[in-house]
């Protein structure tokens, strides 16, 4: 575990994650004698209730897992994109990880590589502009956006997050053609994105033309 830290210690927290990593590692062989095809063979439900048994993995892990090691249609929740969507007020504060999974899963064709690239999307917008101190003059979202246009109105930014004021709107809705656009017409955003974490991901052009007329909508 020393060494496997020590090779990761550029990521933070690096001595809990190698016990982590150690820990699934561990399942992979002895469950699947290491074999990646095996565990993307099982009903996706089967291996989710799986990898949340391992030491250390929590609903994202094992979404993240399902989605991109495993090639499963399964969104992932993480905190850019609760923020966000609080922020835009398509989601309530403190929503369960869950319910916040099923409004997008509710909604979008479960595509696993439209998921790839809502949710790459997503961590862009949440860590160069949605941040905890937003940016919200540089939010290709803003206009749409219930606590950019409260802050617009009265001149008072969102508070920092961890704080329970946050703007609900149950009415609000975004279609997925629009996330792409705006991201598309935004380069400051969207430059150098593509590639999350070592993950491809389909390109904006292919992705607007496959899922233009996608409506998202989020009722709450």
């Amino acid at each position: 575990a020393e060494a496997l830290a020590t090779r990761i210690r550029p990521a933070g927290y690096f001595n809990l994650k190698a016990r982590r990593l150690k820990a699934v590692t561990a399942f992979v062989v002895e469950r699947f004698d290491g074999e990646i095809g095996q565990m993307a063979a099982q009903p996706t439900d089967t291996m989710r209730s799986e990898l949340l048994k391992v030491h250390g993995v929590g609903p994202e892990t094992a979404d993240s897992i399902l989605l991109y090691a495993l090639h499963k249609p399964v969104f992932v929740i993480d905190a850019y994109t609760r923020r966000i969507c609080e922020r835009l007020g398509v989601a309530p504060p403190n929503l369960g990880y869950d319910a916040l999974q099923q409004l997008f899963e509710g909604e979008i064709p479960r595509d696993i590589a439209l998921y790839n690239d809502y949710h790459a999307q997503l961590v862009a917008l949440g860590s160069q502009t949605c941040r905890p101190r937003p940016r919200c003059e540089l939010c290709p979202l803003a206009s749409d956006c219930a606590t950019a246009i409260t802050s617009q109105a009265t001149g008072v930014l969102p508070k920092p997050v961890g704080s329970t004021s946050r703007v609900f709107a149950p009415s609000a809705a975004r279609t997925a053609s629009n996330w792409y656009a705006l991201a598309s017409e935004t380069p400051e955003w969207s430059k150098g994105w593509m590639t999350t974490g070592g993950m491809d991901t389909p390109s904006l052009t292919t992705a607007q033309k496959a899922y233009t007329d996608t409506p998202l909508h989020f009722h709450i």
